[in-house]
């Protein structure tokens, strides 16, 4: 006989999580500054749904408006994906883990731990929607003047976010769990963990994609026709002058009475096992600090070619690197601002022209940003010894140089060109956007270490989820950024075709002079920056004391 978790129990556990949690995010000021103005657009819709409800509501009554239940149906399949998903990544990275977990599996069972971090995660989601789907229910029930649509749309509601942390909850311990269990998969965790977020990113950014492909074929479509889209149909069964399916809307309430209890199950099952395991170690970790590890960097290739000290700065710095990818994952989210040109590109079938100069300026701030940008933050507990040794400021910098040009200045260079020679670009934007891009990576690397120099950050932070890590600090970020942004800007605007017309009949020269002058420019102005400020953090470095 099954026993039922206890309602008290997994109550405890979930205001435990979620208190956790707060505290977590109120410590950081940084992210709650970043998360107040990410609001801010969200918030005026927050405002504005409740009043486009009540009209919608409104005009269904009277039987003005068709709804597109095709749309509709693929749009909740959406929804309970992007909960599934977003459950699931947070439960890999963050949720799936359990804070002093033997005090705690011997204090309760298991189940009742696993539905209190359900519970958790459901707790976060009413907090965070809360108001605003109760204000669009409201108002869509008070134009509709509806009662019944009011709890079947509340309903309907509750059970996608139910269903879609449960289900999502279930897949994160299961790949926990194989992570826990399998050699291979333990070692090959970084790889995967990236799969995982493309993945993640891929449902999130699905609206702006998922219609480009044309008439004969619409994805909303596709997933309007799994039994998940029919819960659109139970949402607005009732509703004065929509006309329902009764038979999908059964379907649909039955899935979500089957659904929320197997996949809670599913999760108290896969969550027990995954508690108890005896994690594996990676098939390579044993050789972790062989000396094959160390020469196997990319950087070997520079043996011979630049001094000892130097070589084995980047060395270390490339190993912290592979070992603790993590540390890295900032500089993936100033990639977001690919996500309108590329929707553009898969609506259009061509590469906007402006394209290939973010291309290169985004490969110049991540080679600056990923290495150089906190060389004495970096360093840690062993900034003692870093401090002592024989080895100068400067071969310390260039070994942070070294480190994110020896991958980032061919990367960059190369993506920018093959972003150039499939979009309209000709061949001399295409050489001036390279050389630019190469000035950019070199010069705004030397830029980043003297910006962190200046602006060190030596405690950590939380990346993602309960994983910490040193990273440059936020004014680091935005001094480097827009230094380096002002700094770029002639060579990147004169690679664009159109910009370049203009200022070469602003200034009265043929548009070549104006390519030709920009990466130009551009290379001198960052050359002489990451000259002073690479000269700026060998003798801060030479005269930091503890």
């Amino acid at each position: 006989m099954t026993t039922l978790p206890s309602v008290r129990n997994a109550g405890l556990v979930a205001r435990i999580e979620m208190r956790r949690s707060w505290r977590k995010l109120r410590s950081n000021p940084g992210r709650l500054v970043l998360l107040a103005l990410a609001m801010v657009f969200p918030a005026l819709i927050v405002v504005a749904a409740p009043f486009g409800a009540y009209f919608l509501g409104r005009a269904l009554r009277g039987g003005g408006v068709t709804l597109p239940f095709r749309l509709l149906r693929g749009i909740t399949t959406f929804f309970v994906l992007l909960a599934v998903f977003f459950t699931g990544y947070r439960t890999l990275q963050q949720t799936g883990d359990l804070d002093e977990s033997a005090g705690l599996l011997t204090t309760i069972p298991t189940r009742d731990a696993a539905t209190g971090k359900l519970l958790a995660e459901c707790g976060w989601l009413a907090v965070v929607g809360g108001v605003p789907v109760t204000g669009v229910v409201l108002g869509f029930a008070l134009g509709a003047r509806s009662p019944l649509s009011a709890v079947m749309l509340s309903t309907t509601v509750v059970g996608v976010v139910v269903l879609g942390v449960a289900a999502g909850f279930a897949l994160g311990m299961a790949a926990k769990l194989g992570f826990a269990r399998s050699r291979f998969l333990a070692s090959h965790k970084t790889a995967f963990g990236a799969l995982a977020f493309l993945v993640y990113m891929g449902v999130v950014f699905f609206p702006q994609f998922a219609s480009f492909t044309g008439s004969s074929f619409d994805l909303y479509t596709l997933l309007g026709g799994l039994p998940t889209g029919w819960l659109a149909d139970l949402a607005l069964l009732g509703v004065p002058g929509v006309s329902v399916s009764p038979l999908r809307a059964g379907v649909a309430a039955s899935a979500l009475l089957v659904g929320v209890p197997a996949f809670t199950g599913l999760s108290i099952r896969l969550a027990d096992r995954y508690w108890h395991a005896d994690a594996v170690r990676p098939a390579d970790e044993s050789n972790a600090v062989e000396a094959s590890g160390i020469d196997g960097t990319p950087m070997s290739v520079f043996e011979g070619v630049v001094s000892r000290p130097t070589l084995a700065v980047a060395r270390k710095t490339w190993l912290r690197a592979r070992r603790a990818p993590i540390t890295l994952s900032y500089v993936l989210y100033p990639a977001f601002v690919f996500v309108v040109p590329l929707q553009n590109a898969a609506r259009t079938g061509t590469i906007p022209p402006t394209l290939p100069a973010l291309v290169a300026i985004y490969g110049a701030w991540t080679t600056g940003a990923a290495f150089a940008l906190n060389p004495i933050g970096d360093e840690g507990a062993t900034l003692p010894v870093t401090l002592t040794a024989s080895a100068s400021g400067a071969r310390l910098v260039r070994g942070k140089l070294l480190s994110g040009t020896a991958i980032g200045v061919p990367a960059t260079a190369v993506a920018t060109a093959i972003v150039g020679v499939l979009g309209p670009l000709g061949p001399v934007s295409i050489a001036g956007l390279v050389v630019a891009a190469l000035a950019c990576c070199v010069g705004g690397a030397a830029l980043a270490a003297g910006v962190g120099a200046a602006l060190p950050r030596f405690g950590s932070v939380n990346v993602t989820g309960n994983r910490e890590a040193v990273v440059p600090s936020l004014a680091a970020f935005a001094v480097f950024s827009v230094v380096l942004f002002v700094l770029a800007t002639p060579g990147l605007v004169a690679g664009t075709p159109s910009v370049a017309s203009g200022l070469a009949t602003a200034f009265g020269v043929s548009r070549a002079a104006v390519m030709a002058a920009g990466p130009l420019l551009t290379g001198l102005l960052l050359g002489v920056a990451g000259w002073i400020a690479s000269r700026y953090a060998a003798r801060t470095i030479d005269g930091y004391t503890l």
